[in-house]
């Protein structure tokens, strides 16, 4: 069966919030190429892009986390950390940043606090499938797995196409021994698209 799958958070567009931040063009444009800098892998690049838009704009949330998002694709996950909180005092109810202090702390092994971050990524943004799915995951590998499907569905919830989603949460029920609910969601991720599902049901026996 397929590993833990930890979510990535990608270069993401502007949000509303952000867009109170009155920008001039420069600035707009100073920002695009630190997001395309750092989608094709040049995150030495975006970071200091995006330092050199900071110096005008330092109370920017969301590109504060975009800079983090560059450090931790460096893996350099004590960096972004602090960008991520930084961004957090900035606004506090910056939902990316809370979530994506989750994924540094998980990858720093710290995993209260990454609970702590993701709880509070979905306080903020309650339909937040990704923290959802990231609580499962960390359930999942404590073994507490009751909790962890309760996180699964709840990622399910808001992002019902989330084959994922139904892997992690059918391997906890065959951790429980209830066979029949594993396989309904096997046969659901399946349903979805999920290749490397599609074929474990096959090869079982359990593709009718």
């Amino acid at each position: 069966m397929r590993k833990l799958i930890l979510l990535l958070c990608t270069a993401l567009a502007i949000t509303a919030a952000s867009a109170q931040v009155k920008r001039t063009a420069k600035e707009q444009k100073i920002i695009d190429q630190a997001i395309k800098a750092n989608t094709v892998g040049n995150f030495d690049e975006a970071i200091t892009l995006y330092k050199k838009y900071l110096k005008k704009k330092p109370a920017d949330s969301e590109i504060i986390c975009y800079m983090g998002n560059s450090y931790y694709n460096k893996k350099d996950y004590e960096t972004a950390l602090e960008c991520y909180k930084k961004a957090i005092e900035k606004k506090p109810d910056n939902a990316n940043a809370h979530y994506n202090m989750g994924k540094c702390y998980t990858q720093l092994n710290d995993i209260g606090n990454a609970i702590d971050a993701y709880e509070d990524a979905v306080k903020f943004n309650k339909s937040y499938s990704s923290a959802y799915y990231n609580l499962g995951n960390i359930f999942r590998r404590m073994y507490n797995y009751r909790k962890a499907i309760e996180y699964y569905e709840k990622a399910i919830y808001f992002s019902p196409k989330g084959a994922d989603s139904y892997v992690n949460m059918g391997a906890c029920y065959g951790e429980l021994h209830d066979e029949q609910k594993m396989l309904e969601c096997y046969r659901k991720a399946a349903e979805l698209g999920d290749k490397e599902t599609k074929q474990w049901l096959k090869d079982n026996g359990f593709d009718n």
